[in-house]
């Protein structure tokens, strides 16, 4: 009998230990720190964002939920929470929109875009220059074109681009100083303007020559007082347009916006350009979903490498008609390290993106998803170098985060030797950190073991809560590096899915149990 027990016992135990199982999340991605929307009843749109100097946030685009009429610029400043502190419109009783938004030397602001409420055309480039709370002081007009761009120059004037790859420089009073147009055989519109460490002028957007079929990149580099030194293109036999343009710290340049509509595959993909200082090709990389994915900007980060930010597309899907944003980090050979969504069950675009000091970033743009109307403006912080894993037990989640200057891969947990493994990358001989929050009922230590590589780290600060465990510890980047952190595995409790299934094993062992004591007797 005692025989026949164990046995039965033996078949319990080797379920129990079936019914606990393991995996995790291999890529960490950023937390979501704050979220804000900003708008009316109608359709208001962000498009350009910046980081002020009392480190809050300013963003420009255009509203139809108020103003004078139409659509107006739209001017909004918040603190660095993204709570709304003033907003101000401008425009007339036509349509006016606002595209681009610098914070000028003297703490005011400048907007430009393009206006049918005033000027000699159709659309005119239209610059707006406020004081510090938004109210205008002055405003020009230009041409009969549409601004995209806009900058403040080492002059204290400004410059302005838009369609047609016109270039118009001003003084820091807004009067006109200059004006050139870098056309091409064909048609050409451009949507990023930067002032280059010579002191010339870097233009980008797309161009369709005549005869092609379709658009490509294109590069304009000029000097100082906007004579064309050079222009290059790239693309193939597919769409290609430029929407954002940075200059890199060795000089060159890199390039964002999308690519790979033509009429087998109707879809888009994210495609970053980098070149050297001359426009010549060094690496190009494209980065894409199943469906319609577009990169509107592009900024170079601490790390040295790239962040982009734009929208991905869903055609006829499950969930309709209906975009997301999509945030991209790669390296600096612009290979991906991670990527993440942010959205609703609607339209959802980014424009604008900035990295802050503390190494994260604040992306603009509107939604339909959230907030009061049509379009709302949409303003959403991602954390500095946070990182969110998730560790699964049998339909159990236990988040692991860690906050680190490092670039998190490869993250996983294994269960058998009780252990977190990591790997960590950043600028060689640089000092790298990590503060790692663990959940108690996960793991914890008794003691902790923690180890870089194959060297035992014995100088980590460790505090310890009711219900998560604190580690922090340093190390310098020799990239990468491998991290091991060790501790005590703690069973967690079982869910409800095994609970009824032990239960009638446990009742059927009672039921053997008292029948052959029965027989004994």
């Amino acid at each position: 009998m005692s025989r026949q027990v164990s046995a039965l016992m033996f078949i319990v135990l080797s379920m129990l230990m079936l019914a606990v199982k393991t995996y995790s999340s291999s890529s960490g991605l950023p937390a979501t720190e704050w979220s804000k929307t900003y708008g009316g009843a109608d359709d208001d749109r962000a498009l350009s964002v910046v980081w002020t100097s009392d480190e809050g946030y300013a963003i420009a685009g255009h509203t139809k939920s108020y103003g004078a009429g139409g659509s107006d610029f739209w001017l909004v400043k918040t603190d660095s929470s993204g709570i709304l502190e003033w907003n101000k419109t401008c425009g007339g009783r036509s349509d006016d929109f606002g595209r681009s938004l610098i914070q000028s030397d003297d703490g005011g602001f400048a907007m430009a875009g393009y206006t049918k409420s005033y000027g000699a055309g159709d659309y005119d480039f239209w610059l707006v220059k406020t004081d510090s709370s938004g109210n205008a002081l002055w405003n020009k007009t230009y041409g009969n074109d549409q601004a995209f761009s806009l900058i403040q120059t080492n002059d204290g004037g400004y410059a302005i681009t838009g369609d047609h790859f016109v270039l118009v420089k001003t003084d820091m009073n807004g009067t006109m100083e200059w004006s050139e147009t870098y056309g091409a055989a064909g048609s050409a519109y451009s949507w990023c303007l930067i002032e280059t460490s010579d002191g010339g002028y870097a233009i980008t957007g797309g161009c369709q020559l005549v005869d092609a079929e379709w658009n490509d990149f294109r590069l304009v580099k000029t000097d100082s007082f906007g004579n064309l030194e050079w222009n290059k293109t790239y693309g193939g036999l597919s769409d290609d347009f430029a929407y954002s343009l940075v200059q890199t710290i060795d000089g060159g340049y890199a390039i964002a916006g999308r690519t790979g509509y033509d009429y087998d595959s109707p879809d888009y993909d994210f495609w970053l350009v980098k070149t050297d200082a001359n426009g010549n090709t060094e690496w190009n990389k494209t980065y894409g979903r199943t469906d319609n994915d577009r990169a509107y900007s592009v900024l170079q980060t601490s790390d040295e490498g790239y962040a982009l930010v734009g929208r991905t597309h869903f055609w006829g899907s499950e969930r309709g008609n209906s975009s997301d944003i999509w945030f991209i980090k790669v390296d600096r050979s612009g290979d991906a390290q991670w990527n993440k969504t942010f959205g609703g069950a609607d339209w959802d675009w980014a424009w604008s993106l900035v990295q802050t000091s503390d190494g994260g970033y604040t992306i603009a743009g509107y939604t339909m998803s959230f907030g009061a109307g049509d379009n709302d403006f949409w303003l959403f912080r991602v954390a500095a170098f946070t990182f969110e894993f998730d560790v699964v037990i049998e339909d159990i989640h236990y988040g692991v985060l860690i906050l680190s200057n490092s670039t998190i891969s490869d993250f996983n947990f294994k269960k058998t030797e009780m252990q977190i493994n990591l790997n960590v990358t950043g600028n060689s001989g640089t000092t790298g950190y990590c503060n790692v929050t663990i959940p108690n009922s996960l793991l914890t230590g008794n003691p902790w073991t923690i180890k870089i590589d194959d060297t035992n780290i014995t100088n980590f600060y460790e505090k310890v809560n009711g219900t998560h465990t604190f580690l922090y510890f340093m190390y310098t980047h020799e990239s990468p590096l491998q991290v091991t952190i060790k501790g005590t595995w703690v069973i967690p409790e079982f869910p409800s899915a095994v609970i009824l299934p032990l239960f009638m094993i446990f009742s059927l062992i009672v039921a053997v149990f008292v029948k052959l004591r029965m027989q004994r007797e």
